[in-house]
């Protein structure tokens, strides 16, 4: 079994770097660790002869200094299935690595696909394993998963992955600095408008809202990802989050005219200096210093604030906030782009599909969900009768690592032990965080559900909009100007192309289904 992960590993070093070179590392950690003590609790290691299984993956969180394959997570799931498993993985450049190994021929059993768009590039190229027909064997995948999971795992209507679907499927919310509301006396019930928005960011920059006499705040803090406050907070109040069907075409949310007044709006924060001038430089690591720091107002991210938690800050002094009023009155809400985290697809070459979807099915139970969010009994709880008790300072940790791990996870918080362990792990104050996410979010179910178009694949239509974004923000170029330019070049570059596609199929299928 050794000599087969080593073969495996060398093989899929040396296809990467001789396409990439070898001067990084990913996520999987370079410390020596070595995990001990991590047989699952009660039982034994089966005598039987290990099945040997390989996982690529995108393990992009910390592993506590563990090689990967040397994580106490892994070795738990080794012992409780009887496997021999290996993980694959590239944190950087996920897409490249798929890329590369897909094209060795050298196939992973099993692995990560990071959207459906992957997912059925891979299953029209004949490269996945269609698993529609073994799904009903499976009661917790086919019990626990939504029929929109699955769809959204179907090529030409048939299945070939798992989807790794959030029990939090709308996860983003605007967090408010709790201090400066109260320095301020501002009561955040009562920020409902875009003016009241306006007007709250704008003392939170300008009326020394921490007290110490200087201006060195900012009303609102954000990054150069694309889950941030540029994106999300005040796009569906100007009706730019999703898709319009205009004179016609089925025009993206980015075209629309509510997407333009948003970008206007976002750039009069930045002129009147109340959204952070390094916005579009920070990073991942510069905005959890920063958020921490107190000298922002308001940020944007997920329910959970775990980065924030891990620098000892505590979300009590947050305070969640809904979204502002569109001009009609009705509430706006936060653009999340799918239910689903990414997909796990079961290779044409796998010898033991059965074997992974039983680590998949298992993933979606209740066991499976005290492993995600408590762990491994002795190394992160202790079980006190019949409660399970997380240790203090293992709360919150590797809840990620060990979803990503298993390629899946429970989608319904619906026992009241697993009710339990989620307060144990992200605190009462994140779980009142979470039910705000889950009131005030969103998708764009035509932009979701939407097919894989194969023709879109040679055209890069995402980065001219992030560029066009971020110029619009800082006023390096002229929104009123350059709008009919930018949207002309857009469609010249392999838009016409997308919209054309997404209208047949909004009017020949989506509309159909509707009626």
């Amino acid at each position: 079994m050794l000599r087969r992960r080593i073969a495996f590993i060398l093989a899929a070093v040396l296809i990467v770097c001789g396409l990439a070179g070898c001067g990084g590392t990913g996520s999987e950690g370079t410390g020596t660790q070595k995990a001990e003590g991590t047989e699952p609790a009660g039982g034994t290691q089966n005598s039987e002869e290990r099945i040997p299984l390989t996982f690529l993956t995108n393990v992009n969180v910390d592993t506590e200094g563990y090689d990967i394959n040397d994580s106490p997570y892994v070795k738990f799931l080794e012992d409780k299935f009887n496997v021999d498993l290996t993980i694959i993985s590239e944190a950087s450049k996920y897409p490249e690595k798929v890329n590369t190994i897909m094209a060795s021929g050298q196939l992973p059993d099993y692995m990560m696909m990071m959207d459906k768009a992957s997912l059925a590039k891979w299953a029209d190229e004949g490269m996945l394993m269609d698993i529609t027909d073994k799904i009903p064997k499976y009661e917790n995948l086919s019990g626990q998963i939504s029929e929109l999971g699955w769809n959204l795992c179907k090529y030409e209507d048939r299945v070939y992955g798992v989807p790794l679907l959030r029990y939090d499927q709308t996860p983003l919310l605007t967090f408010a600095n709790k201090k400066f509301l109260e320095n301020l006396d501002i009561d955040p019930k009562e920020v409902k408008t875009i003016d009241d928005w306006y007007n709250m960011l704008k003392r939170f920059t300008f009326d020394d809202p921490d007290g110490n006499g200087k201006q060195d705040t900012y009303g609102m803090m954000s990054g150069e990802g694309n889950f941030t406050a540029t994106t999300t907070t005040f796009l569906d109040a100007f009706n730019g989050a999703e898709s319009q069907y205009v004179n016609g075409e089925l025009i993206p949310n980015f075209l629309t005219e509510g997407y333009k007044d948003y970008l206007k709006f976002m750039h009069k924060l930045y002129e009147d200096g109340i959204l952070d001038p390094e916005f579009v430089v920070t990073t991942g690591q510069q905005m959890w210093d920063k958020a921490a720091s107190d000298k922002y107002g308001t940020f944007l991210w997920f329910w959970m604030t775990t980065e924030l938690r891990s620098k000892n800050y505590d979300p009590a002094n947050l305070v969640g906030l809904a979204p502002p009023l569109k001009a009609d009155g009705t509430q706006a809400r936060n653009k999340y782009g799918s239910p689903v985290r990414n997909y796990t697809a079961i290779s044409k070459d796998c010898k033991h599909p059965e074997k992974v979807l039983e680590i998949l099915d298992w993933g979606c139970s209740e066991e499976g969900g005290v492993f995600v969010f408590a762990g491994i009994e002795g190394l992160d709880y202790e079980k006190k009768g019949d409660k399970i008790e997380i240790k203090e300072e293992r709360r919150g940790m590797n809840t990620s690592l060990r979803f990503i791990l298993l390629g899946t996870q429970k989608p319904q918080i619906d026992t009241p032990l697993l009710e339990d362990l989620l307060s144990q792990a992200f605190g009462e104050a994140s779980l009142e965080f979470l039910k705000q996410s889950t009131e005030y979010g969103m998708f764009d179910e035509v932009d979701l559900i939407a097919p894989y178009f194969p023709e879109l694949a040679m055209y890069d239509l995402e980065q001219p909009v992030y560029e066009f974004r971020d110029k619009a923000i800082m006023g390096t170029v002229d929104i009123d100007a350059e709008w009919d330019n930018y949207v002309s070049s857009w469609r010249k570059a392999g838009g016409d192309v997308k919209i054309r596609l997404m209208t047949e199929w909004y009017e020949n299928e989506y509309m159909k289904d509707k009626k």
